[in-house]
């Protein structure tokens, strides 16, 4: 019964291959549908049939007598059908009777190329190709492609200058090789699909696409190799080409190659990280004209951008010896000082681009949180920008152009742009991320610090009541305890329209996305530890990176710092930035605290809003922080 099994199980496995002789072949060539002719003797034995159906759990021993050797092709069927419906049957052929038969053979594949009606037809061995074939192959008025030994690696076939001018006269379209002779490597005629189709630059771009025109633009993400950097002859000179950080080192190279080849090409350079390029700069002189440089949505010539970045630089100069903490209040003033907020409703880009803003009239907040966040990274201060929906009642009355202390105002919702930055200054005591608004601080004649260095309860405090995005982690940064986190974690994942349904989606936008920008040191450290996050599969159990990740967030933010110490470190910059004495800074110091409190008033006034049910609720915000001491903040 168990031989009967195996028997059957063969005949299952054998079912498919049909032997054949030469002249049925010829009689029935295309009802056959040939699409492969190959030189195979493959043999199958019970091994390959399920393990003999797992005989050793049978009983059965290997030796047993039930061994079946299936021979595909041998000398009694030298020639055998392998029906594939889906791409053409095979016909396979057995070595040794080839060999012996090579004339013979070679005739009935002659016939077979020059007579099959199809459009496609492999030829899969290199012994099987001699001007015969290829002569048969001519004359073949139905064939667009054929594959000549294109996968046979022991004994490669490369396509001969002789047998490219046999076939370039013909319907063939395509001819598949793996390779080709010398006399044609440089051959881009489509009809050599090796060499139409071989890669020349970045493992993307054969020859076709760094020819055409439909395409615009060739993408250098990695370093080029000298054959690569060889190849940039056959790049068409309308092409821009474009590099990212992770080819920056090769960008000379490829500059004097084209300048080797007199090619006009646009180059532009994608920055991610400014500083990161310009070191680059520093220690690469780039001299060409037709280079261009990308950052932050706007496409400058290079000599543009080293004009703005040595304008920015400058702006932040002398504040290189602060600490920390001072630096930061530093380049807050710069920005919140540097031009009233004006829209141009003409051309947006005019008031939010860095560095548009700096030869125009126009800034409103990304502009402002854009020129904060480029300067604090000037001064070693990661940060990121913080795009969310606020409550803008108040605009008016903290602007004072309406009077409304003391009125009940219904919260109103617009789109706004901060900075969230991390701070660590040992002089004052500060080791936490910080919402930065210079935009509602802005002001050219008072010094304003109400929204200064912010945390996330104190935004939520203020009448600019934050919205949540519905795919947003950085809610995940507004905690005051680890069962907080998880709790905010679980409201992400249950959110019916969110973009991260499942956990490792939302902890792997908070890394990458929001705890990476503000301290790289501690993302490497945890990569380090948990190597599974930068890989497509993750253990089901997570919960230790969780853990770790909520720890060093609740140690890290809502750590309030009093209006006292901003006096202070701004007393710091007033007396050794701006030059003021000592008896100066008795009147000054004491105005922007008066008036810094009187804003901070109205700054935090009652409002309502309409809560789900429908009621009308009162928020009322009574704390003033520059009435608030060191020792009472450390309290709270």
């Amino acid at each position: 019964m168990i031989k009967e099994e195996i028997i059957k199980k063969y005949e299952e496995e054998n079912n498919g291959y049909q032997s054949i002789t030469i002249d049925e072949i010829k009689e029935k060539l295309n009802e056959l549908d040939i699409s492969d002719i190959n030189l195979q003797g493959k043999i199958i034995d019970s091994h390959d049939i399920e393990n003999k159906i797992s005989c050793m759990k049978l009983g059965y021993r290997d030796d047993d007598d039930i061994t079946i050797t299936a021979i595909y092709t041998d000398e009694n069927h030298p020639i055998v059908i392998k029906k594939d419906e889906i791409f053409g049957n095979k016909l396979l052929i057995n070595p040794e009777w080839y060999i012996k038969n090579k004339d013979k053979v070679t005739e009935l594949i002659c016939y077979i190329a020059k007579n099959i009606e199809r459009k496609e037809l492999n030829i899969n061995n290199t012994q099987l190709i001699n001007d015969k074939l290829i002569e048969s192959l001519s004359g073949n008025q139905m064939l667009e492609t054929v594959s000549l030994a294109k996968y046979d690696k022991e004994n490669p076939y490369n396509l001969s200058k002789k047998h490219y001018d046999m076939l370039k006269k013909t319907t063939i379209k395509t001819i598949e090789t793996s390779g080709v002779e010398k006399e044609l490597e440089e051959n881009f005629d489509p009809l050599i699909g090796c060499n139409y189709k071989k890669e020349l630059i970045q493992s993307y771009y054969n020859y076709e696409e760094l020819n055409n025109e439909k395409s615009t633009r060739i993408n250098i993400v990695r370093q080029l190799t000298k054959e690569e950097l060889k190849n940039f002859k056959y790049i068409n000179p309308n092409k821009i080409i474009r590099f990212n950080e992770n080819s920056y080192p090769c960008i000379n190279e490829a500059i004097e190659r084209l300048k080797e080849l007199e090619l006009p090409n646009k180059v532009v350079i994608s920055i991610e990280d400014k500083e990161k390029f310009n070191h680059f700069l520093l220690n690469n002189r780039i001299n060409r004209e037709n280079i261009y440089i990308y950052s932050d949505f706007m496409e400058v010539p290079l000599k543009e951008y080293l004009k703005f970045e040595k304008k920015l630089y400058e702006m932040i100069e002398e504040a290189k010896n602060l600490s920390p903490f001072e630096k930061y209040i530093y380049a807050y003033n710069k920005v919140k000082k540097f031009k009233d907020y004006k829209e141009n409703e003409e051309d947006l880009t005019e008031a939010r681009n860095l560095y548009k803003i700096l030869e125009n009239k126009y800034m409103v907040c990304v502009g402002f949180a854009n020129l904060f966040g480029d300067l604090l990274k000037k001064l070693g201060l990661p940060n990121k920008r913080l795009n969310v929906s606020v409550d803008t009642s108040y605009d008016k009355s903290i602007k004072g152009e309406e009077e409304v202390e003391g009125l009940e105002k219904p919260v109103t919702k617009d789109g706004h742009a901060r900075s969230y930055t991390y701070i660590k200054d040992e002089k004052y005591g500060i080791d936490g991320f910080y919402i930065s608004d210079p935009t509602w601080d802005n002001d050219l004649e008072k010094d304003f610090y109400n929204h200064l260095a912010l945390t996330n309860k104190e935004a939520a405090e203020t009448s600019r009541y934050i919205w949540i995005n519905k795919n947003d982690t950085s809610e995940l940064l507004n905690v005051q305890s680890i069962e907080e986190f998880y709790q905010k974690i679980e409201f992400l994942i249950g959110r019916e329209k969110g973009l991260y349904k499942n956990l490792k989606g939302i902890i792997k936008d908070l890394i990458t996305n929001q705890l990476l920008p503000l301290d790289k040191s501690f993302v490497a450290m945890i990569k380090n530890k948990y190597s599974f996050i930068d890989s497509y599969r993750w253990p089901e159990d997570i919960s230790s990176l969780i853990y770790e990740l909520g720890e060093y967030i609740v140690n890290h933010v809502n750590k309030e710092i009093p209006g006292q110490t901003i006096i202070e470190a701004v007393t710091s910059i007033y007396r050794t930035i701006y030059g003021y004495s000592e008896e100066e800074l008795q009147t000054i110091i004491p105005k922007i605290i008066e008036e810094n409190k009187k804003r901070q008033s109205r700054t935090f006034p009652q409002r309502t809003y309409t809560d789900s049910s429908g009621e009308i609720v009162k928020i009322t915000n009574e704390k003033n922080k520059f009435d608030i001491t060191s020792e009472e903040a450390k309290e709270r």
